[in-house]
């Protein structure tokens, strides 16, 4: 076949992929890609035969490919990481929550570049909306918590993204505030464990950041493991034994009378609870008047058998039947 006239392609190619080719001329599939300042062309000749349908799909899927990768080639450019200095914590903390090394010897290699084995730490869970987690995205991440948080050292951990963040530093709700705003700035879904002195159960402490992070959407972006550690409780006590076998009798049985007769005992027993016995809030709580609530509290005693102000009640076994009771 004869040779084809490249020169032609590679200077009136547009963006888009197009087929080319005449009677004296060998059919081909030519596109141009440009990324930054330069500009690729992507050329498919036909050899022995004619280009068929099956080609340009094939041609198409690979100009797609070809720009993907030249977009993320460009962000890794783009995105690199701004703050450096960290690289030391990075391998020492990433050494802690995977166990590659003794707890003593990563202590210390902490210690010599300025992190203290007396300062609390929690381990934050961090993954994007969108699940993008490309290599620029996940230096922005980091990037923004480095610089939002002192004493912070983030760092990917496929499939998230860590944050080791020193507690004595920043504490309580304004750590919590912080990693809300930058949630809510960067589309990010956050799960943090509970903070401890040490570096021991870093492990476990990753964990927990974890299963916050499963329940992050449903808290606002930031989900702390104090959130759901009830949840985690009836979860684990289901696990070993059947709901039935755990759950008080009369709670049970306010359930299945609740789901009979269109009727609130559990949801009122729950409130009473909540609101730590005070009948005033759980009437405020619930929208009904206070002699309202204490009928209701009468007809639990009287018809279930089960006085919510006796005080020699487990107040545990009775959250944890009521929240087991929920999910029946």
């Amino acid at each position: 076949m004869e040779p084809f006239p490249l020169d032609e392609i590679i200077h009136t190619s547009g963006e888009r992929v197009e087929k080319r080719g005449d009677p004296s001329t060998p059919e081909a599939l030519c596109v141009q890609i440009q990324s930054g300042d330069a500009r690729y062309t992507l050329l498919c000749t036909a050899s022995e035969r004619m280009l068929y349908a099956s080609d340009e799909i094939v041609f198409e899927s690979l100009a797609g490919f070809l720009r993907l990768m030249l977009s993320e080639r460009k962000r890794n450019v783009d995105g690199r990481r701004k703050r450096r200095d960290n690289e030391g914590a990075t391998s020492a903390f990433r050494s802690l929550l995977l166990q590659e090394n003794e707890e003593s010897a990563t202590a210390q290699a902490l210690s010599d570049i300025g992190w203290s084995e007396t300062d609390a730490y929690a381990v934050v869970a961090i993954e994007p909306v969108d699940g993008d987690l490309r290599a620029a995205q996940v230096d922005f991440i980091c990037d923004q918590l480095e610089s939002a948080l002192e004493g912070c050292c983030a760092f990917a951990l496929p499939p998230v993204v860590v944050a080791i963040v020193r507690t004595d530093l920043l504490k309580g709700e304004a750590l919590h505030a912080t990693l809300r705003a930058i949630s809510h700035a960067n589309g990010l879904l956050m799960g943090v464990c509970e903070a401890l002195a040490g570096y021991s159960y870093f492990p476990q402490r990753l964990v927990q950041a974890k299963r916050a992070l499963d329940r992050a959407a449903e808290i606002g972006g930031v989900a702390c493991y104090s959130d759901i550690i009830e949840d985690e409780m009836i979860t684990c006590a289901q696990g070993a034994f059947p709901a039935a076998l755990i759950c008080m009798r009369p709670v049970l049985a306010m359930r299945l009378y609740d789901r009979a007769h269109d009727t609130n005992y559990l949801k009122t027993a729950e409130q009473y609870v909540e609101n730590h016995f005070n009948a005033v809030k759980t009437a405020r709580a619930l929208f009904i008047h206070r002699s309202t609530l204490l009928y209701r509290l009468d007809r639990i005693k009287a018809q279930f058998g089960l006085d919510l102000d006796d005080q020699s009640l487990s107040l545990l076994h009775l959250a944890l039947s009521i929240g087991i009771a929920k999910t029946l």
